[in-house]
C-alpha cells in the first residue's frame, strides 16, 4: 500500500505501521547528530525541527482558513447581488461591486477600530517628572482612506468592464 507521496507503507511484526525507510533515516540521523554534537544538542536540534514544522503547518492551516473564509464572503455578496438583480446579468455584477466596495469599507472601519484600541493607553505620570516621549502613531484614516481609493478605483473598473461588454 503507498502513502500519498509514493512511500510504501509497510505493516511492521508488532503490529504498528509506518512509512518504508522513514523511521530507519531518522533514527540514523538522531544517532550521527547525537555522535557529532552530544545527546543535549541533538535533542535542541530535535526540538527546532519540530518547531519549525508544527509552524509551518499551523501557517499553512491559518492561510487555508483566510482563503476559505474569503471565498464565503465573496460567494455570499455575489448571491446577495444576484438576489437583487432579479436575475439581470449586468445588474448582478453592478449590485456585487457595490457591495464588494461596502465591504471593504467596513472592513477598513474595522482596522481602524482595532488600531484605535491597541493605542498606548499612558498611565498617570506624577508631576515632578517630565513626560515621557510616546512613539508616532500611525494616522488611521490615511489607510481607511486609501483601501476606499482601492476598493473605489476596482469597483470603477469594474463598471467600465461590464459597459464596455
Amino acid at each position: 500500500m503507498e502513502g500519498g507521496n509514493g512511500v510504501a507503507w509497510e505493516a511492521r511484526a508488532d503490529g504498528t505501521r509506518g512509512w518504508d525507510g522513514i523511521d530507519a533515516a531518522a533514527t540514523e540521523w538522531m544517532a550521527a547528530g547525537e555522535a557529532e554534537q552530544g545527546e543535549a544538542a541533538q535533542r535542541l536540534v530535535e526540538r527546532y525541527v519540530l518547531l519549525q514544522t508544527i509552524d509551518t503547518l499551523w501557517i499553512q492551516h491559518l492561510t487555508a482558513m483566510e482563503e476559505m473564509r474569503q471565498g464565503i464572503r465573496d460567494e455570499a455578496l455575489w448571491l446577495m447581488a444576484y438576489e437583487q438583480a432579479s436575475g439581470d446579468e449586468t445588474q448582478t455584477r453592478a449590485n456585487y461591486i457595490g457591495l464588494r466596495v461596502r465591504a471593504l469599507k467596513d472592513e477598513a472601519v474595522i482596522m481602524g477600530a482595532v488600531a484605535d484600541a491597541q493605542k498606548p493607553v499612558e498611565p498617570a505620570k506624577p508631576e515632578a517628572t517630565p513626560p515621557l516621549q510616546t512613539p508616532p502613531v500611525v494616522d488611521v484614516s490615511i489607510i481607511k482612506v486609501t483601501i476606499t481609493i482601492i476598493g473605489m478605483t476596482w469597483a470603477i473598473m469594474w463598471i467600465a468592464y461590464v459597459l464596455a461588454s
